[in-house]
């Protein structure tokens, strides 16, 4: 035999060695991989491996907080489509609510859900006819996804209502622009001001992903440097890609720093901060609306420019997500194991996760500014998802019947009196 192969074969035997070595040193292994082959051959149900492998990774996730997961099978496409921005279903993003169970945080605009007369906060009762209490929120979603060009039958409640309505969904790709503005115009373009204040500008963010800097630069060229005032509207946008967050924050500030993410330790991992380019004047008066349904990455990007004094906050508390998760792919890119590994931090220093047993009276969140906390019933809030819904489905030629009157935004004419108030 040629000595070269010897030496490979001598190798081989030396990384082997290494690597049982390195598995017995975690004392749990053996047992774990035993009761797997107990359950396999004794449970009265039939598990496959597989099956007992993924609820074992599933159960270690599970331990570290409800935002990490163990991806495997279909959900690891789906978890790709939805942060490409581009993915096929009924448009809608889903939380249980522990007090009331499957929740919409918001339909994806111009999607099959928002169609329907969906709206952020509608509890979905039923999907196919099964009700949501015997569904897992995986199992629910898997659910609503399927074919595109079937439907599938969602029975939903408004906020504030006891009345059930009853929906069959055509399903189809789903592209998920992630800026709109207040109106659309002829060529059904958004409208990037105030219709009914022009001279200021209006931009409503509805999540974080791949496209969402494009679309932010598209929309403050539109709008241009004529303005008297900008209101970034960030209300119920669940949050997204932690870059997408850094690079709108650099649009707007030429220094310092943006946001820290730190491990459990609390030392710093990154520090990102801003660069000297400008996408828009900072002598230009901004207002950042956010809401209770506003998490994550619209809390690294309202904190941001609060902490810079670059725009004052208008609303209601945040939610207090502050928690970085990280994205491992497994298996060949077969899984992905999301687990959060560190938390963000203000510009300030200042905390913005809420932990489990967080108080209102801990440092949490994006608080508004004093004087522009302006909070909303369920009823005021789902009055202006409603009109604001049917007035955009008007505009697009959407056939309705909804005959309802102007709604007024008590958090929006806040921050249009103060923009006015600076210009007099």
């Amino acid at each position: 035999m040629p000595i070269r192969n010897l030496f490979i074969i001598l190798g081989c035997l030396i990384i082997s060695a290494i690597c049982y070595s390195e598995f017995h040193k975690n004392r749990y292994s053996d047992t774990i991989a035993e009761a797997m082959t107990i359950i396999e051959t004794q449970a009265l149900k039939k598990l496959t491996r597989r099956e007992l492998f993924r609820s074992a990774m599933k159960g270690m996730v599970a331990q570290i907080d409800e935002h990490s997961a163990f991806i495997d099978g279909k959900e690891v496409s789906d978890f790709r489509e939805s942060l490409d921005q581009e993915f096929g279903g009924i448009g809608i993003i889903v939380e249980n609510n522990p007090e009331n169970g499957l929740t919409v945080v918001t339909p994806l605009p111009n999607t099959p859900a928002a169609e329907a007369g969906m709206l952020p906060g509608d509890l979905i009762t039923a999907v196919n006819q099964q009700p949501t209490k015997e569904l897992s929120r995986d199992e629910a979603i898997n659910m609503i996804k399927g074919p595109i060009g079937k439907s599938v039958n969602i029975e939903f409640q408004h906020i504030g209502s006891t009345a059930r309505k009853n929906a069959d969904i055509v399903r189809r790709v789903v592209e998920v622009p992630s800026a709109e503005g207040d109106f659309r115009g002829a060529d059904l373009n958004w409208n990037f001001r105030l219709e009914a204040h022009p001279n200021f500008g209006y931009i409503r963010l509805s999540t974080f992903g791949e496209k969402s800097e494009s679309e932010m630069l598209m929309a403050l060229n539109s709008i241009g440097h004529d303005v008297d005032g900008l209101i970034l509207d960030l209300r119920s946008n669940p949050g997204g890609l932690l870059t997408a967050a850094i690079k709108i924050s650099d649009m707007f500030i030429d220094t310092g720093t943006i946001v820290e993410t730190r491990r459990r330790d609390e030392q710093v991992e990154d520090r990102y901060t801003a660069s000297e380019k400008l996408e828009f004047d900072t002598e230009i008066p901004m207002v950042v609306l956010i809401n209770h349904r506003s998490a994550s990455a619209s809390e690294i990007l309202a904190a941001c420019l609060q902490d810079h004094n670059r725009a004052v906050i208008c609303g209601e508390r945040s939610w207090g997500k502050g928690t970085v998760q990280n994205v491992i792919t497994m298996e060949n890119q077969k899984s992905v194991l999301k687990i959060t590994t560190a938390s963000y931090w203000r510009p300030s220093e200042k905390n913005i996760h809420r932990d489990e047993n967080a108080s209102e009276d801990d440092e949490w969140g994006v608080l508004p500014n004093p004087g522009f906390e302006v909070k909303l019933t369920p009823e005021e809030e789902f009055e202006i998802l409603r009109y604001r819904n049917m007035r955009d489905r008007k505009n697009i030629g959407a056939k309705t019947d909804d005959n309802t009157d102007k709604v007024e935004d008590p958090q929006l004419q806040k921050a249009v009196s103060y923009l006015q108030a600076l210009n007099q």
